[in-house]
């Protein structure tokens, strides 16, 4: 009789809407991979400490402590008291394979693996130690950290070719598998008409997107200046949430030709994503991690059937197939305008039927060949 075996995942989030984990893990039970799932993440007010998912898989939220005024202390005992507060609670649970989502607790993982000698994943989300907003003593700490535990992960994921090129030219590692953020594939049917009804944009004027965290990191500002300054019947439309949905929203009522739309439900987005006719992903090149990403909202575009205007960062380039589902240029708001001033409807409907093309050949269900060969090499290890 086949012996179950137990998978934990950890990552310092609320696990309100981690996607990507939450792709990855009923990946992994739908395959046959593991049997059993807990996800570990932080509780924050409103949420359960403990959560039943599904008969599969579970979430344990732990509470922080430790909160100074002081930024960096505040960092430090954090970071500690959280890893204890982790190991603690998984005391005497039964783990046969332990995957660590994040720098910040890949000292969990490496706990479990010296003292406990539990397999060791290591799936990071970016290039951990060169991510925006990293700099100084954090940042060295982190490279130090990093350095340490390296040697004993088992298996390193990645969400793009660049990043793990960097992690194996970096740790001298063998192999680094990338497994994308992409989303679900679905049969492409009749476009929807949902944002043209609700802001009153007739069928000659173009619909532009930006979906995803609205901050300047990743171009926002660069977007609404751009808008300010082209033809009326070129919308711009925000979907999300973050520092800048005020500012948005402000512009937004003097604007005609500007528009916010807050975050909805991830069933919902495509409907209004797919709205639009062309997505917008202008990230800026702040830090490398940002310059080698390969974000999800680029797939995402593509898998609901429109084509896109994206830094010309390698990653992101290749995704689009050079610019044959869209258009690449440096994200300054110069070229953005200039670009908005060439864009018409016959061009936009010859990239978009390329979209369409490429679309067929992506999807995560494609991805989980990346899982398949991470955790069969990992299961192999346990026999």
């Amino acid at each position: 009789m086949k012996q179950a075996i137990s998978n934990v995942h950890i990552y310092p989030s609320s696990f309100t809407n981690e996607s990507r984990i939450f792709k990855e893990t009923a990946s992994l039970i739908r395959l046959g991979l593991v049997d059993e799932i807990v996800m570990v993440g932080i509780w924050e007010p409103g949420l359960a400490e403990f959560e039943q998912l599904d008969a599969e898989r579970s979430i344990l939220r732990i509470k922080e402590r430790f909160v100074f005024k002081q930024s960096l202390l505040n960092f430090i005992a954090k970071y500690f008291f959280f890893q204890f507060q982790v190991i603690r609670a998984l005391k005497g649970r039964k783990i046969d394979i332990i995957n660590c989502h994040n720098l910040s607790v890949l000292g969990i993982g490496v706990y479990f693996k010296i003292f406990k000698g539990i397999p060791l994943i290591y799936d990071a989300h970016e290039l951990e130690t060169e991510v925006e907003g990293s700099r100084g003593l954090k940042k060295r700490i982190g490279k130090i950290l990093e350095a340490i535990y390296m040697p004993f992960v088992d298996e390193l994921i990645v969400v793009s070719r660049l990043i793990g090129e960097w992690y194996k030219n970096k740790y001298k590692l063998p192999n680094a598998t990338v497994i994308r953020n992409v989303p679900h594939f679905y049969p492409y049917s009749t476009k929807p008409n949902i944002i043209r009804e609700m802001f009153g944009i007739t069928a000659g004027q173009l619909i532009f997107i930006y979906q995803g965290i609205l901050t300047k990191s990743r171009g926002v500002h660069v977007i609404i200046d751009a808008f300010l300054n082209v033809k009326p019947e070129q919308h711009i439309v925000f979907l999300g949430m973050g520092d800048m949905a005020e500012e948005i929203k402000a512009i937004a009522a003097k604007h005609l030709n500007v528009h916010f739309i807050p975050a909805v439900p991830p069933a919902e987005i495509r409907n209004y994503t797919a709205s639009a006719d062309v997505g917008i992903a202008l990230i800026q090149n702040s830090c490398l991690s940002y310059y080698y990403c390969s974000p999800n909202k680029v797939f995402e575009y593509l898998m609901h059937g429109i084509p896109q205007i994206i830094s010309d960062f390698p990653e992101m380039a290749e995704t689009i197939d050079g610019g044959a589902c869209g258009w690449l240029i440096s994200p300054e708001k110069e070229n953005l305008v200039s670009l908005l001033q060439q864009l018409n409807r016959a061009s936009v409907a010859e990239k978009t039927a390329s979209v369409l093309q490429k679309r067929r050949g992506i999807g995560w269900e494609m991805e989980e060949a990346g899982l398949v060969y991470v955790y069969s090499r990992i299961i192999e290890k346990l026999k």
